[in-house]
């Protein structure tokens, strides 16, 4: 029972930081957008939900904050390589591989977060 009530609560969280800007991004590359902007676009996704949460809840969503903690490292690994967008291409993949070595750790230490 207690699983089915964190579900309902982390369900839309889940659907704001990975199937929509999944969705916004396969169709925005349909309407011939570059890769940048296409990323760009749909990573607003968690950010106009962690707002909606702020204001309407007033609770700080984790999976919303995780997803625009990565989007801000690769903007700012952007400003840092001085306009190269490989690594605002690439947070995903890093952001996913870094949560899941603490993962991997945490059961491997037998102290599960």
């Amino acid at each position: 029972m207690k699983d089915e009530v964190q579900l309902k609560k982390y369900l839309p969280s889940l659907i704001f930081a990975i199937i929509l800007p999944v969705i916004a991004y396969l169709f925005l590359k349909m309407l011939g957008n570059s890769d940048t902007l296409a990323l760009g676009i749909a990573t607003a996704f968690p950010v106009v939900h962690m707002l909606w949460s702020l204001i309407r809840k007033k609770e700080l969503n984790p999976v919303s904050l995780v997803a625009i903690i990565g989007f801000l490292i690769s903007l700012l690994a952007v400003y840092l390589t001085h306009g190269n967008n490989l690594a605002f291409k690439l947070w995903h993949p890093i952001l996913t591989a870094a949560i899941g070595t603490i993962f991997l750790l945490s059961v491997l230490l037998n102290r599960p977060l």
